[in-house]
């Protein structure tokens, strides 16, 4: 990454309740859709953040991101919106839409991986490795093309988690443990070479 001699400042968003959230399944990468609970947190949410500078916003592919990404914007004439798939949520492979206690059990293997705060890779999914390889370095392009910049990432759930991770050298498998409650704000600071965790999980919309 290159030297960053001004403040750039990194918002991460969770997106809003979904669906297979309330259903207390894996959705991953299936294109989920937000609740009327989960627009009402975005909305709450994109309040909160009406006065709060923002450049330029990011969004995954995925709808649940985009659509809570787009209330936020609503209050920021001008926005420019990227999507990109390198920033999608975890692909859960094969337990997709499966109840997490149900893939819990299918998988005992995995359960005690969890058990050992261990990184795993769920099955034809992904690993939280494997996340980072694919959204670290286009991260990394972000900030540094909008450097002195507050730039806004509409996220997920462990996406967010891999990148904070990532920026403070958190293992692997501790990532899992940063919580992120539906619609919650994360932001990092970049001020030389020198990265702040200004807050995490920040919850407006309850």
């Amino acid at each position: 990454m290159k030297n960053m001699n001004s403040k750039t400042i990194l918002i991460l968003l969770r997106h809003g309740e979904t669906d297979i959230n309330v259903e207390g399944r894996l959705d991953g990468q299936y294109d989920s859709m937000l609740t009327a609970n989960g627009i009402d947190q975005a909305k709450k949410t994109a309040i909160f953040l009406q006065n709060k500078k923002i450049d330029i916003m990011y969004t995954s592919a995925l709808r649940r991101s985009i659509d809570t990404g787009s209330y936020i914007a609503k209050y920021h004439a001008g926005l420019n919106i990227i999507s990109n798939s390198k920033l999608n949520e975890i692909d859960c492979g094969l337990v997709t839409r499966q109840k997490k206690v149900d893939f819990l059990k299918e998988y005992p293997d995995i359960a005690a991986r969890i058990d050992q705060n261990e990184d795993y890779q769920f099955p034809g999914g992904e690993s939280v490795k494997i996340v980072e390889d694919r959204c670290i370095p286009y991260i990394k392009e972000i900030i540094n093309s909008n450097l002195g910049k507050t730039i806004f990432i509409s996220g997920h759930k462990t996406l967010n988690s891999v990148i904070m991770g990532y920026f403070l050298k958190i293992p692997y498998g501790l990532r899992f443990n940063i919580r992120q409650n539906n619609c919650c704000i994360n932001q990092l600071s970049f001020i030389g070479n020198n990265i702040f965790l200004d807050f995490v999980n920040l919850t407006v919309n309850q």
